[in-house]
């Protein structure tokens, strides 16, 4: 399974060697990815690397070290959290004969209503020379 990537993020990625007794050991790498296009590496260093996403797809990202040892990296970029929506306008076209069910519209919770003093009237005041 790929590694999913929004499209509009970046992750870093590291490599180490082992030796045949599950060791780590120091090794160098060279970083490459199949498709370009998918996503970009960035920030290379012989054990680390940033994926760059670009666009939709699939890209595999490669370390080797120059024996030919390393391993590979499925990272599938894939669209981004809403940042924004539109309505768009079909075809006008005539209404059936009978009228169709209204959908029914969510709850939305109401703050209760706050009573008011009465406004008492004020008698015209007259004022006396």
């Amino acid at each position: 399974m790929a590694f999913q990537l929004r499209n509009d993020k970046q992750v870093r990625l590291s490599v180490q060697a082992f030796d045949g007794a599950g060791h780590a050991v120091h090794d160098t790498f060279t970083w490459s990815i199949d498709d370009p296009t998918v996503a970009r590496l960035t920030d290379a260093t012989e054990q680390a690397v940033t994926v760059w996403a670009v666009t939709l797809g699939r890209a595999v990202v490669s370390a080797l070290d120059p024996s030919g040892v390393g391993a590979a990296f499925e990272v599938e970029v894939v669209p981004g959290a809403p940042a924004s929506a539109v309505i768009t306008v079909g075809i006008a076209e005539p209404k059936p004969v009978h009228e169709p069910e209204v959908a029914q519209e969510p709850e939305v919770a109401q703050e209760p209503e706050i009573p008011h003093e009465p406004e008492i009237p004020h008698e015209p005041t007259s004022s006396g020379s």
